[in-house]
């Protein structure tokens, strides 16, 4: 049985972080893995073991282009899924994306498993598009929060929750952080996102102008061309550093102080949030958005939720946090014992069971 993962677009977003994850597992494992997916470097390059079938596939901003190059890989993917995959291998799709990859592994007679991440795909013509190939398609469907199965699920049996973890690597590494007890280097607002207008990120850059003694980090995922280009009629603070896409993003959760996401709830509904397990394995509070999966895993004791739309009452809670020490402390020893809940090995486990066809509703 080989194992053929699926994802389009490799960069150092959450899905690809996520699937990084397993490969690694399954190859530790001696699995026979194959990964489909696009030349770029992000989370999905270089994992051992691991044997690359890469294509070219840039998104751009002429929406034709894009559409075009969309259907083109996934006509691709068709063609390299029916040559390689057989009965009873696995087909693992990461995101809604890779829809002719499922197609012809259903040809195929294997196994397809949909790991599902999104719910804003547009257009919506689009979106009905891929879900009733999900749905014609999959024997399996993973969703990464309850939100997103109640929205975007089909009430089957064959639908699971499966929240995201972090790997044992990251908790090593921010543990050792934590033992050094340097909260004194702990400083700046922290927000990492993909370089779209509904990511918050103009809110970010006026939430640093109203708090112009605190400095900010904007971690986008782009280029620094595209960041360039995004930013060029902005006037960015004096108190905010820009940085391009990094895949060693540890140096920044440990010069932070807070870490916030301010996607627009009325544009983009954020499913998980990885940004905000990364946070609490650093003893960071959060100020997530008050809808979707974040709402679902952060609590009052370590988080707050509240609207990129409400930034007066954001920069409230930020001075507060920076000036009330004993508060601070305890958010931030409650958000490093909520991240336990987000250790790799039960999610490996549950996934690899679902895999392999053990798994049931008493597993979890």
């Amino acid at each position: 049985m080989k194992i053929l993962a699926v994802h389009i677009y490799n960069d150092f977003s959450g899905s690809p972080l996520v699937l990084s994850q397993l490969l690694e597992y399954w190859s530790k494992k001696n699995y026979d893995v194959h990964l489909y997916t696009s030349g770029q470097k992000g989370r999905l390059s270089d994992i051992p073991k691991v044997k690359y079938h890469l294509h070219n596939y840039n998104r751009s901003e002429n929406k034709l282009k894009t559409l075009l190059d969309f259907i083109k890989v996934n006509y691709i993917l068709y063609k390299k899924i029916k040559r390689d995959a057989r009965k009873g291998d696995v087909v693992y799709i990461n995101t809604l994306m890779p829809f002719g990859a499922a197609l012809a592994a259903r040809k195929r007679g294997a196994k397809v498993i949909y790991h599902v991440h999104e719910t804003s795909v547009r257009p919506e013509r689009l979106k009905a598009f891929l879900k009733w190939i999900q749905r014609k398609t999959a024997s399996f469907n993973i969703y990464v929060s309850k939100y997103l199965k109640k929205t975007e699920g089909f009430d089957a049996s064959n639908e699971f929750v499966v929240h995201n973890v972090l790997s044992d690597k990251f908790f090593e590494r921010a543990n050792r952080f934590l033992e050094q007890k340097r909260d004194e280097e702990k400083k700046s607002v922290l927000m990492l996102a993909s370089l779209r207008a509904y990511k918050g990120v103009n809110e970010f850059l006026e939430l640093a102008r109203l708090l112009p003694d605190k400095p900010f980090d904007l971690v986008l995922n782009a280029s620094e061309d595209e960041i360039k280009k995004f930013m060029k009629n902005q006037q960015i603070p004096e108190n905010l550093n820009v940085w391009p896409a990094i895949k060693d993003v540890h140096p920044f959760y440990q010069r932070a102080k807070i870490v916030v996401n301010l996607s627009r709830p009325d544009q983009w509904i954020e499913t998980f949030g990885m940004t905000i397990i990364e946070a609490l394995a650093y003893g960071l509070p959060v100020i997530v958005p008050p809808t979707g999966g974040p709402a679902e895993i952060v609590k009052e004791g370590f988080g707050f939720t509240l609207s990129c739309y409400n930034l007066k009452e954001i920069a409230g809670v930020l001075s507060a946090l920076y000036n009330r020490d004993e508060l601070y402390k305890r958010l931030s020893e409650n958000a490093a014992e909520e991240a336990k809940k987000f250790r790799s090995a039960k999610f490996n486990e549950t996934i690899e069971d679902i895999v392999f066809g053990t798994f049931t509703k008493e597993n979890t």
